[in-house]
């Protein structure tokens, strides 16, 4: 038995392309971190990380000049869009509810263009400093599964997109 937990495997092509820390999820190893998480993070963690692997591997695929299927590309777009979420400037921190709501809009493909993603970020980060709405984002997440998380995205977009036009700048950038 050893003394670490696991060890983080940091990967110098990630890091060039602009993302910090520059983690290669599929081959990071942890025996605890995922027991301290609460039940609906474990569960977005699972399916980000089983996203992310199955992104990667179609990602090496499409660079054989191989046709790519609507499918395909449609999950070459969302791991683009998951990439740009996690790839933030040091001095930015995203509140839980956020991270939260985001990668349930990213996955749901509420959110499609990184101009989207960049100005909903901005704009819930400023709800979620609002007193007035942070029982709303609160309410969203507020459950133990990823099925209600993103039926409760879902039911409340429009509600999410006020509260973005109301937290933050909303400019419509592609």
């Amino acid at each position: 038995m050893g003394i670490t937990d696991g060890h983080i495997y940091l990967d110098s092509n990630i890091y060039f392309q602009g993302m910090r820390p520059a983690v290669n999820i599929p081959l990071s190893v942890t025996r605890v971190g995922r027991q301290t998480l609460d039940k609906l993070s474990r569960e977005v963690n699972k399916e980000l990380t089983s996203f992310l692997v199955e992104y990667n591997r179609l990602q090496n695929i499409s660079h054989f000049g191989q046709e790519l299927t609507d499918e395909v590309k449609n999950k070459l777009r969302i791991g683009e869009l998951v990439n740009q979420f996690f790839n933030q400037p040091y001095q930015l921190t995203v509140p839980r509810s956020v991270q939260l709501i985001i990668i349930s809009m990213i996955l749901q493909g509420i959110i499609i263009t990184k101009g989207q993603l960049d100005d909903i970020k901005i704009g819930l980060i400023s709800a979620s400093y609002n007193r007035s709405h942070q029982k709303m984002l609160f309410d969203l997440i507020n459950t133990k599964d990823i099925k209600t998380l993103h039926d409760n995205v879902m039911k409340n977009k429009d509600n999410l997109i006020k509260l973005i036009i109301a937290g933050g700048p909303a400019t419509t950038k592609n």
